[in-house]
C-alpha cells in the first residue's frame, strides 16, 4: 500500500536539511546583522502571513532572512521553528545573540537598539520585559 507524502512538508524538510549542511561547518565570522527568523522562507512583502510570520514578513522588509550565515536568532513565539532545540544549541555554542518577541510587537528600533548593545549575550537577551516601550507594558490594575 503506498504512502501518502505531502510535497509541501518533504520541500520543507530538505531546505531544512540544506541549511544544517551549510550551518554545521565552522565558518569564520563575518561582521555585520544578519537575522535568521527560524524558518528558510519568510513570506515575501504583499504575500498573505499572519502571526508570527506577519512580524517576520514585516522585519525582513529592513533585515532580510539569513537561514544560513545569521549573527542573529530572531524567534516569534506564535511561529517558533520545528528544529527549535538544536537552533538554540548552535546560537548558543556560537555566542549569537537571541531574541524572543512574545507580546505582538515588532519594529525596527527595538531590533536595532538590540544589535548596537554590544553588552548582550545569549543567556541575558531573553528577558527584555523592562526594555519595551510604555505602549506595550501592562496596565496597573484598578
Amino acid at each position: 500500500m503506498p504512502i501518502a507524502v505531502d510535497g509541501a512538508r518533504v520541500g520543507r524538510y530538505l531546505r531544512a536539511a540544506w541549511r544544517w549542511a551549510r550551518l554545521l561547518p565552522p565558518r569564520r565570522r563575518e561582521r555585520g546583522v544578519r537575522v535568521f527568523y527560524g524558518h528558510d522562507r519568510v513570506p515575501a512583502p504583499g504575500d498573505p502571513a499572519a502571526g508570527g510570520s506577519a512580524k517576520s514578513q514585516r522585519l525582513a522588509e529592513r533585515f532580510p532572512n539569513s537561514p544560513a550565515d545569521f549573527t542573529l536568532l530572531y524567534l516569534g513565539s506564535t511561529w517558533l521553528p520545528r528544529d527549535l532545540g538544536p537552533l538554540l544549541r548552535l546560537a548558543g555554542r556560537r555566542a549569537l545573540p537571541i531574541v524572543v518577541n512574545q507580546d505582538g510587537i515588532a519594529y525596527p528600533g527595538w531590533l536595532v537598539k538590540l544589535i548596537k548593545d554590544k553588552r548582550n549575550s545569549v543567556r541575558d537577551t531573553t528577558d527584555f520585559g523592562s526594555e519595551r516601550p510604555a505602549f506595550v507594558r501592562p496596565l496597573p490594575p484598578g
